[in-house]
């Protein structure tokens, strides 16, 4: 069974290059572009949840203060 039976299905403008983006780092990924996209919406997500609860915000704060990662 696919794993995308039942899923949400949305549209998205994106900026012009971000497709192109998206493209090269799931490529990197060794992912679909969906599947990287998910995947990151993801971490986001779950970080900002985490930034509610005290007890994780050190170890996010040293995730975020890393910067950019290439």
């Amino acid at each position: 069974m696919s794993a995308s039976v039942g899923a949400e299905k949305i549209i998205l403008r994106l900026p012009d290059g971000l497709r192109e983006q998206i493209k090269n780092a799931a490529k990197q990924n060794h992912r679909s572009m969906n599947a990287d996209v998910v995947f990151h919406l993801e971490r986001i997500y779950q970080a900002r949840a985490e930034l509610e609860e005290p007890a994780h915000r050190p170890k996010l704060l040293r995730l975020f203060s890393r910067g950019p990662q290439s």
